[in-house]
């Protein structure tokens, strides 16, 4: 009896050992099915579930992972890698910033005509594009007839600004290129206007609210015009077409930042 029993329980030890190899075994061909079912795509910008969501709503995109053409993403983003010099990380920010990326029909056309239009209007060699790009993933996205050139003109005539001033204002903050003309940069220079105030300052503190601009504007008019000499609210206009010398300077791109700065009106 005691052997019948001791094979028995030895029989019971093999089954059961048997039956937890082809558990691990189950588990391990789930896994390596699961890891060959993820789309290439994300194994290339190393998308979280979290960022998919995001991407997904940004592209209006229920289940992206599993909706999303995977054989047009994957050679739209070995193109713009390839086109900008991107590495894997500037590429995640730059998808993360324009996901249209991801399913655009016309990357070829449609991207590389802004680039070409930004590279010739600004005279920029492939590391300057690219740091533009990085710094303004949606101007990709922008039209350039309809959005950027018309923009531009506007500010270079209006202000005025010469074309190595205007080129290099875009190269220190690109996010200058995403606001909205209409709502931003129009009014912005009629109040310059009625105030009398360097148009300039429309450009340096292109990344401030309206609030913060108006403040801004009053505090520059005050600070180099005292109340003893003039209302604070007003200069002259001779004063306002003046080049800015060392003592009259007036605040460059890079002189005032805030946290909201890439905060964009298209």
């Amino acid at each position: 009896k005691r052997k019948a029993m001791s094979h028995r329980f030895a029989d019971i030890v093999l089954l059961c050992l048997g039956f937890s190899l082809v558990a691990v075994g189950c588990l391990g061909l789930s896994s390596t099915v699961q890891q060959q079912a993820l789309p290439r795509w994300r194994s290339m910008l190393s998308v979280t579930e979290e960022e998919g969501e995001r991407l997904g709503r940004r592209l209006n995109v229920k289940q992206i992972f599993a909706k999303l053409n995977d054989e047009r993403a994957v050679r739209n983003l070995e193109k713009i890698q390839r086109r900008l010099d991107l590495d894997d990380r500037e590429l995640k920010h730059v998808v993360m910033r324009q996901p249209n990326i991801l399913r655009a029909n016309a990357i070829d056309t449609d991207y590389e005509f802004n680039l070409k239009s930004l590279t010739k209007r600004f005279d920029l060699d492939d590391a300057e594009l690219k740091h533009l790009v990085v710094g303004l993933p949606p101007v990709l996205g922008l039209s350039w007839p309809l959005n950027i050139e018309p923009k531009l003109d506007f500010l270079q005539k209006e202000i005025p600004l010469t074309n190595d001033e205007l080129r290099r204002r875009v190269l220190k903050r690109p996010t200058m290129l995403g606001y909205s003309l209409e709502r931003r940069y129009k009014p912005r220079i009629q109040f310059c206007r009625d105030v009398q105030a360097p148009l300039r300052l429309v450009v340096s503190y292109a990344a401030r609210t309206d609030k913060q601009f108006h403040d801004l504007v009053a505090q520059w008019i005050k600070t180099h015009h005292p109340q003893e000499d003039r209302p604070t609210d007003v200069v002259t206009k001779e004063e306002a077409t003046t080049t800015p010398t060392a003592n009259n300077r007036l605040p460059d791109d890079g002189d005032h930042r805030h946290p909201g700065e890439t905060t964009l009106e298209l």
